[in-house]
């Protein structure tokens, strides 16, 4: 922090800034700025800088506020400083003025703390020309005598290796890093392990390395450390590796302490340590000791506040799965009624996993309590923990059914149905357990279910326990008649129901089963209940004496219990440990699922041959530039030219650079000091942007094209305006979407959008359009309909295929072209019929067949049931598939049609192998002209990437398959 010292009046006194803040005028505020009083200076900085937080900017008093920089007044300098910090950006070149000051505040030898001011506010303004100057300075304040100003030069090596790494690397910041964890003060020794690691985070290099001497100060340091330090240390200790179990067992007793900390990320930070310890303790006994004493820690955090709580909680539930038996009593799980949903929720799972032969009674009464609570989501929750226990535990299964019998009792409908899911569960691995009653009493409720999981779980009770249900054959005739309306999952139990029921009843009747197997394999549209249905046919006509030891073939045994359900694997549970208390331990997933590739920090490359690469490089570019003089006296200038002119590169606008900056800086600063940021305002972004490419991609369906770029010249010659551009389909309707930026300084108004006729005669017929103001950017929409006045009949459609497109405003005419995808004229209802297909392939002679063969599939298509899901995205729909080779081989029968009823079917051979999957298509098209356009169109669906944020081109084209 700026360790402002103000007490409770100097407070009260400076809220009357803030109130008069809005009616400040720059002029007066210049005046008093350059004010011979120190004291009209002081009061004038502190109304700018309470101006700030308001939004207003300021940047224009810059030059008059870096006067006031001399001055001796230490409260003066710190609000000139932060004023220095806030606007360095948008003024470097006057920011410099201050660097004298700044070097001279740095080796003051009469203040400690304007020592580490200076070097805090030259490290916090991160501009390369000010960085240059800073070295000497740091290098001096990192061997200073006083600690306060080590510790602030420890945290400023951080921040400087984010502006120019080079710099860290050159001047041995890092070796003096790493000899300050050997300091006499506690406080440096923590702010030197935080910055190395910050740099080891950044370059994935290992800079924080111990051996046992300097672990046994570092032990001594966390003792004289504030609570943040003491984080600190506890992480660096936690990349330690023990020498032996001796070792391991000694650290672990100096840390143990830490674990009645107030503050629950010391606790956290201890736990790991002790955690990441154990696994090199030999002893069990001394590990399962161990593992105890950290049980009441962890719970005594249970009684923070609701956030801190299922923060907690959440590392909680991996922990239990390293080391399952730190929890005896599960009654510090239980759940109250204060709890926010999302701790209850949380701890249930807790309580599922603790859950043992030991306590499976007390919780089991006590989730059977939960399910009567008004929260569905909750109580639902609760029922299906009961079905998981009475699985687990062997000797908890009949108490599970006991209580799942008096829930199905009492309880309300939505309960029901996730009873009925439990109770099915624990029948399928249990089928003995129940008796006749049991069964015949759970029955008569839940008859009436009508989620699809509790409607299977209904239908297969049914079938393996018919002989103990009342008028079992009518409640499976029932389930029978509307199989084909019922969700897949259902359909698949009736089925088996239907057959248990006609094997378990030898006077059941032949037609029935007969009629509902040939029903369903005819008739459904689902090949694996068609199979399945296929299957039972056949195994009823070849054997049916043996054809019920099938049906009621007991499961195989279960592995062996465990107290502990692990949802994650060995690896991904030590992963998740060596990250405690970060975001990681929250969501459960590595840092790159969770946060967007472009939002995170780039890793930074440091090695020492860097500089020798630059040299390389600068004689290349020397080398080439003499090479085209020597060609272009001799004539042969052409030479180095590229056969095809390049794209030019997208320009970043200097507004972006600022927005990235902030960004960075925003990301980044975890170490260093509340730099009060109070965001000055800021100019349009004029470069392509991610929000561009999400509005005209329309969820990856858009292939977005540059169509009109700055450089080229609009019927009135003007240069300036960006026109982005993509159709797209969405809701049935054809779209054409646009992004126009206006670099010039006159307004685009009384927009209007217009299409050439062209082979499909495709139109405008309504419009989305704002004016495009002067250097601003509007979004505009074009709803298109096939129209017969639009028709160029002609010409027939070419490929690539695009449509001339005119943009007009008041002023001035926009004319490009825009390529439109094959996909945007499928219509959403134009899958054929089984006959219709098979009319068309018999149609459609050799002349209309195009072929397209892909030898690997990248991306999201790694499976016949992606690659479906993402032709049904773009209106391309399954008639039917065919497997073979033992699912090696997938055939995938598709069809489609356009707006203007012209149809296409096509055959995928879908084959997977060990080198990846491959696919070959024969498309047949009703029009010789649609067959390269239909080839494109699928090339693009299994091919294409759905455009990121990040990408910086705006290209979608898919490359060659």
């Amino acid at each position: 922090t700026w360790d402002y010292q103000f007490n409770w009046d100097q407070r009260q006194g400076m809220s009357n800034y803030f109130q008069n803040a809005r009616t400040s005028e720059i002029s007066e505020l210049q005046d008093d700025l350059n004010s011979l009083k120190p004291d009209v200076k002081k009061e004038a900085v502190k109304q700018v800088i309470a101006t700030m937080t308001y939004g207003k900017d300021m940047s224009n008093l810059f030059p008059h506020v870096v006067k006031c920089i001399e001055t001796t007044s230490l409260e003066l300098k710190k609000l000139v400083y932060l004023y220095i910090i806030n606007y360095a950006k948008s003024k470097p070149d006057m920011a410099i003025m201050a660097i004298h000051t700044f070097r001279k505040d740095a080796h003051e030898p009469t203040s400690a703390l304007l020592r580490a001011l200076a070097v805090r506010t030259m490290g916090c303004i991160r501009i390369e020309k000010i960085t240059e100057y800073l070295c000497e300075s740091l290098k001096d304040a990192l061997g200073d005598t006083d600690p306060y100003v080590r510790k602030t030069a420890a945290m400023c090596v951080s921040k400087l290796f984010l502006t120019n790494p080079r710099l860290v690397k050159d001047n041995g910041f890092i070796k003096l890093l790493q000899e300050l964890l050997t300091d006499g003060n506690a406080i440096v020794v923590a702010n030197a392990i935080a910055s190395l690691l910050e740099i080891s985070s950044l370059t994935g290099k290992t800079y924080l390395t111990f051996n046992s001497s300097m672990m046994q100060k570092l032990l001594y340091a966390i003792n004289e450390c504030s609570e943040w330090g003491q984080i600190y240390i506890l992480e660096g200790i936690a990349k330690y590796t023990p020498v032996d179990t001796t070792d391991a067992e000694s650290i672990i007793e100096r840390v143990i302490p830490r674990l009645s900390h107030v503050n629950p990320a010391v606790v956290l930070a201890a736990a790991k340590v002790i955690l990441k310890l154990l696994d090199h303790v030999t002893s069990p006994e001394n590990a399962r000791k161990t593992t105890k004493r950290l049980a009441a820690p962890l719970v005594t955090l249970l009684s923070n506040t609701s956030e801190i709580q299922y923060v907690v909680l959440r590392n909680i539930s991996f922990i239990v799965e390293k080391r399952k038996h730190i929890f005896d009593q599960p009654k510090v799980f239980f759940v109250r009624n204060t709890d926010p949903i999302y701790v209850k929720i949380e701890k249930l799972e807790i309580l599922n996993k603790i859950a043992n032969e030991k306590n499976s009674d007390a919780v089991l009464a006590e989730l059977r309590e939960y399910a009567n609570w008004m929260e569905i989501e909750f109580a639902r929750k609760a029922v299906r923990i009961i079905g998981l226990i009475g699985v687990k535990i062997d000797k908890a299964t009949k108490r599970a059914l006991e209580v799942i019998s008096e829930i199905i009792k009492s309880c309300s409908d939505n309960v029901i149905e996730e009873s009925t899911i439990s109770l099915s569960e624990i029948l399928q691995h249990y089928p003995t357990v129940a008796t006749e009653s049991f069964i015949r009493d759970a029955m008569t409720k839940i008859q009436n279910v009508n989620e699809p999981e509790a409607r299977a779980g209904y239908a297969w009770i049914l079938g393996q326990y018919s002989e103990y249900i009342p008028k079992a054959d009518e409640l499976t005739k029932a389930l029978a008649e509307g199989c084909l309306e019922e969700n897949p999952v259902v359909q698949l139990q009736i089925l088996l129901c239907a057959v248990k029921f006609y094997c378990k009843h030898s006077d059941a009747e032949d037609d029935f089963i007969i009629k509902l197997l040939k029903q369903v394999g005819e008739e459904s549209e689902n090949p694996d209940i068609r199979d399945k249905a296929y299957i039972y046919w056949r195994l009823l006509n070849c054997d049916p004496d043996n054809a019920a030891s099938v049906f009621f073939q007991e499961k195989p045994p279960k592995p062996a219990d465990e107290d502990v359900i692990s949802i994650y694997d060995d690896d991904f549970v030590d992963f998740l440990i060596n990250n405690i208390a970060t975001t990681v331990s929250i969501y459960h997933k590595p840092l790159e699922e969770i946060i967007p590739e472009n939002a995170m920090i780039k890793k930074i490359e440091l090695s020492d041959d860097e500089g020798e690469k630059a040299e390389e490089a600068k004689a290349t570019k020397e080398v080439k530039r003499e090479r085209k003089k020597k060609r272009k006296a001799i004539g042969d200038e052409d030479e180095d030219k590229p056969k095809s002119p390049p794209k030019p590169e997208a320009k970043i606008s200097p507004e972006k650079h600022k927005e990235e900056d902030t960004k960075s800086t925003a990301a980044v600063n975890l170490l260093g000091l509340d730099l009060l940021d109070f965001g000055a305002t800021g100019s349009v972004e004029l470069g392509i942007t991610s929000k561009d490419i999400e509005y005209l991609s329309e969820n990856g369906k858009g292939f977005i094209v540059d169509a009109f770029n700055e450089n080229q010249l609009s019927a009135q010659g003007t240069k300036g305006v960006v026109i982005s551009s993509a159709f797209s389909r969405s809701g049935g309707t054809i779209k054409l979407k646009l992004v126009v930026i206006n670099k010039t300084t006159k307004n685009l108004e009384g927009i209007s959008v217009n299409l050439a006729k062209n082979s499909f005669g495709l139109a405008v017929s309504s419009l989305k359009a704002s004016d495009v103001k002067s250097k601003s950017r509007a979004y505009i929409e074009a709803a298109c309909t096939i129209s017969s006045a639009n028709l160029n009949s002609a010409e027939p459609p070419s490929c690539p295929f695009k449509i001339k497109v005119t943009l007009e405003s008041h002023s001035d005419t926009f004319m490009f072209e825009v390529p439109l995808m094959l996909h945007v004229l499928f219509v959403e209802d134009g899958k054929a019929t089984k006959e219709k297909f098979k009319e068309h392939w018999k149609t459609f002679d050799k002349s209309r067949e195009f072929t397209l063969s892909i030898p690997t599939l990248k991306g999201s298509c790694q499976s016949p049931d992606a690659i479906l899901e993402t032709l049904e995205k773009f209106n391309i729909g399954l008639t039917t598939k065919i497997v073979k080779e033992e699912g090696k081989q997938t055939m995938l029968y598709c069809s489609c049609k356009t707006a203007n009823n012209l149809p296409m079917v096509l055959e995928l051979t879908v084959q997977s192998g060990s080198m990846g999957v491959s696919a070959n298509a024969l498309i047949k098209v009703s029009v010789v002209p649609l067959g390269l356009l239909a080839v494109e169109c699928l090339k693009f669906c299994l091919l294409y990437t759905s455009p990121s944020p990040r990408d910086a081109t705006l290209s979608r084209m898919p490359s060659s398959a």
